[in-house]
């Protein structure tokens, strides 16, 4: 038991490690851009800690209030939730996150001054809010931990995806910090607002697309640019980097002292066109690595529309020999929980995977690495089983999917059930 318990704990802080390493390097990162800000706590931990702990307060209030899915978890792990996220979690959770960006620039106006101050600045609040999403993966997971089968690659993935935050909201704060070049353009920062809350809709929305296989060659498209933009908080600090090296930041002395504001004023007119560059070149290298799979996406989102595959689901507990001795979706800590899944129809072959997934609330996470396997048309009414032990008490669901375009997920079969 010990054993057992020191595992787990090894698990949870892994976990901790990896998703909330890479929001906490990315806000340090977007500090170190500026050569005049050196005051740490003020300048990136005040910023970081309000982005973590205000809008995901202020959000959860807001979907509650509204009725709407629950979003405050990692967006990679958003194709499992159970009930899909609605568009309108962009503009809720980008109004969240203005309010603290338009606090901080109260709070620091008079060295708020250019498009980089406000870029900075919006991009440490979103990193806050990334970070909040993998602290909520890592509390969810802590229970699991014992039996959860994880890889340190999907948690980081879970962690570097997260950094999206920062883009959306590096959006809006450009555009706060630009008006302050530009005074007499105060109209500025409202269509930033808007850019960065629409920017945010058509993300959540790419990910409701690419889950529906009804759709056919749209959900493919929406599934492969979801897949490029799970990856845009990451070009979106390469892009802040080049352009802090080549841009208005180079106009200013060691002292961190402006000598004019003409120079400041051209190197925020180039904020667009520099991210715009560099984001472009990363999202081309991006679709480049996965243009050879697009017609197989495709395919497989055709392949996954209603009714083209058809497989049962049975739950029932296992005996010593893994064979099914009573059928149930209600167990007990020590049982063996037993899946048994039966092809009904299988047009082509077809990859699938087996996962189990732990429920709370509006969203789930899988406890184990996917089983993946091929099913051929041969293999109609061969059942097969997979097996979980050591499950706390929870709600628990076990599902067959298809893995289509941009990691959407193309449910054929879902059971839920309870350890109690």
């Amino acid at each position: 038991m010990a054993a057992q318990s020191m595992g787990s704990h090894v698990v949870v802080l892994l976990a901790f490690v990896c998703v909330a390493g890479p929001p906490i390097a990315c806000a340090v990162l977007l500090w170190r851009l500026d050569p005049s800000k050196r005051d740490l706590i003020n300048h990136t931990v005040v910023p970081l800690a309000l982005g973590a702990s205000v809008p995901p307060l202020v959000t959860r209030i807001a979907q509650a209030v509204f009725g709407l899915p629950g979003s405050v978890f990692p967006p990679f792990l958003q194709s499992y939730a159970p009930v899909p996220l609605s568009v309108w979690t962009g503009l809720i959770e980008e109004a969240a996150k203005a309010v603290v960006v338009l606090a901080v620039f109260a709070w620091m106006r008079r060295g708020f001054v250019d498009a980089l101050d406000g870029l900075v600045l919006g991009g440490i609040v979103g990193a806050g809010m990334a970070l909040a999403q993998g602290l909520v993966y890592v509390e969810d997971l802590a229970p699991v931990a014992q039996i959860a089968r994880i890889t340190p690659g999907t948690l980081l993935t879970t962690g570097a995806v997260g950094l999206t935050q920062c883009a959306f909201t590096a959006v809006f704060g450009a555009s706060l910090g630009y008006a302050r070049e530009a005074p007499r353009r105060g109209f500025i920062p409202i269509i930033g607002f808007a850019a960065a809350a629409l920017y945010h809709m058509a993300y959540v929305a790419l990910g409701t697309l690419a889950g529906a296989p009804q759709l056919g060659t749209a959900a493919g498209a929406a599934g492969i640019a979801r897949e490029v933009a799970d990856w845009i908080g990451v070009m979106f600090v390469a892009a802040a980097a080049w352009w802090a090296r080549s841009g208005p930041r180079a106009a200013r002395d060691p002292a961190g002292l402006r000598p004019d504001r003409s120079p400041v004023v051209a190197g925020g007119r180039r904020v667009l066109f520099g991210i715009g560059a560099c984001a472009a070149l990363c999202a081309a290298g991006v679709v480049a690595l996965i243009l050879a799979g697009i017609p197989e996406r495709l395919a497989a989102a055709q392949a996954g529309r209603p009714g083209a595959l058809r497989i049962t689901v049975e739950l029932a507990k296992l005996g010593p020999n893994h064979r099914p001795v009573q059928e149930t979706n209600a167990f007990a800590p020590g049982d063996v929980v037993g899946a048994v899944f039966t092809p009904a129809a299988v047009p082509a072959a077809v990859r699938i995977q087996a996962i189990w997934l732990r429920t709370e609330g509006d969203h789930a996470f899988p406890i184990a690495e996917p089983d993946l396997m091929t099913i051929h048309p041969t293999a109609t009414a061969h059942p097969r089983t997979a097996s979980l032990t050591g499950a706390p008490t929870g709600t628990y669901v076990f599902m067959i999917a298809q893995r289509g375009p941009g990691r959407a997920l193309h449910v054929v079969a879902a059971e839920q059930f309870f350890i109690e």
